[in-house]
C-alpha cells in the first residue's frame, strides 16, 4: 500500500465527494462517541487495523471511509497525543443516510434528539 498521502488522494478525495457536511460532522462526533446500538435498517460493516465503521449506505462506501479514517489516523494521533497502543479495541464511526436514522440512534443512546 502506499504512503499516507497517497492513500489520501485516492480514498480521500472520492469520499469527500459523496459526503455532505452534516453527515461528516456526524462522522466526528461519533468518532469521539463509541456506542453499539441494533439497527433496524439494512447495515453495512467493515474493520480496518483502528476502526470498525458501520453505514446505512452501501459496503464500499464503508470501505472507503475506513480507508479514509485510517488516512487521517496518524495525523489524529499526532494531535491528539495518545499511544495507539493501548488501544484495546476498535474506534466506532456510524454514518447514517439520513436525519430520521440519526435521531433513532441517538433516542436510543441518549433518550433524546437533536433538532439541527
Amino acid at each position: 500500500m502506499g504512503s499516507t498521502a497517497d492513500i489520501l488522494k485516492v480514498n480521500g478525495g472520492k469520499i469527500m465527494t459523496r459526503i455532505q457536511k452534516p453527515v461528516l460532522f456526524c462522522l466526528i462526533l461519533l468518532f469521539l462517541i463509541p456506542a453499539t446500538v441494533v439497527y433496524s435498517q439494512s447495515t453495512y460493516n467493515y474493520r480496518s487495523d483502528h476502526y470498525s465503521v458501520t453505514t446505512q449506505v452501501n459496503q464500499d462506501f464503508t470501505e472507503d471511509t475506513a480507508a479514509f479514517m485510517e488516512a487521517f489516523f496518524d495525523l489524529y494521533t499526532s494531535y491528539l497525543h495518545f499511544d495507539p497502543e493501548k488501544l484495546d479495541h476498535a474506534m466506532q464511526v456510524r454514518i447514517f443516510n439520513s436525519k430520521e436514522s440519526y435521531d433513532s440512534f441517538l433516542q436510543n443512546v441518549l433518550g433524546e434528539t437533536r433538532s439541527s
